[in-house]
């Protein structure tokens, strides 16, 4: 590991170059590079700045973060923006903090029911769990996150800890959940009772067999974000957190469409298969 510091400088050279050159240069008309650019800034930023402790990639960070925010979405993205209506109804969770420093509301509409994306949120958390389908190198130490259906996961209960990150102390705790209507995690410190962070997966029906998934993020006025004072985290945290929530709703939207699209082959075939035997 004689390298790293140098692996590391290099890293942040090049996302830096990277970034730069989209700034200086432009590229008004290319989304998809404007989106790559501020994500690859992003993970080598906070990789740096976060996990291995490197001040310079603070710098980096914050660019990613400003390129992320100024970029408009690729036109063939998905949209993770939760409606009027969705930010400001109640949803399972709200009254575990009464008074709130910050309110973070996304929906993502899955082409499939409620049932078959049940099994992906239940089954969340780091470390020996699914993972949390976001980026992977940042909040589960490069394990990627599962592609399938782990059954011996399912089985959930009040109190159960969802791991923040592998082999690490920081956890959620299951707070409440109804299968396949909502699961409520909260981050809860060990002298209070009171969640520090909570965070709702509400499922509702739209259509028949299409679910909109909306997530909603409420933190208490102690939260405090890499120790950044509360006017500057008040503006960053939405978005890091955006950048992270988007990723995690992609990655449980096509896993739960593709399993369910595997479901309905499966389905016919087995039909087929039993008329030609008849």
């Amino acid at each position: 590991m004689a390298d790293f510091p140098f692996r590391s400088e290099l890293s942040l050279l090049c996302s830096g170059v990277l970034i730069g050159f989209t700034f200086v240069f432009g590229r008004p008309h290319c989304k998809a590079w404007n989106f790559t650019a501020a994500a690859a800034g992003f993970v080598y930023g906070a990789m740096g700045a976060f996990t291995l402790g490197v001040a310079l990639e603070y710098g980096l960070l914050a660019g990613a973060l400003l390129l992320g925010a100024v970029a408009e979405p690729p036109a063939t993205s998905r949209s993770v923006r939760a409606d009027r209506t969705e930010r400001i109804r109640r949803l399972p969770g709200d009254d575990l903090i009464p008074e709130v420093f910050a309110v973070l509301t996304h929906a993502i509409t899955i082409q499939c029911s409620r049932h078959h994306i049940w099994p992906w949120l239940a089954q969340m958390g780091a470390g020996s769990r699914a993972g949390w389908y976001s980026y992977d190198a940042l909040d589960n130490n490069g394990q990627l996150s599962a592609t399938s259906i782990l059954p011996e996961l399912q089985h959930l209960a009040t109190g159960m800890i969802f791991p923040a990150l592998p082999g690490a102390t920081e956890r959620f705790t299951l707070l409440s959940f109804e299968p396949e209507r909502f699961l409520v995690m909260g981050w809860i410190l060990p002298d209070s009772s009171m969640p520090l962070v909570t965070c709702a997966f509400v499922l509702d029906d739209a259509q028949p067999n299409v679910t909109r998934l909306i997530v909603r993020m409420r933190t208490a006025p102690l939260y405090e974000f890499r120790c950044l004072p509360q006017w500057i985290a008040k503006h960053v945290i939405p978005v890091v957190h955006f950048i992270m929530q988007r990723k995690q709703l992609l990655g449980i939207a096509e896993r739960a469409e593709r399993a369910a699209q595997s479901s309905v082959v499966e389905a016919k075939g087995a039909l087929m298969a039993g008329k030609d035997a008849a």
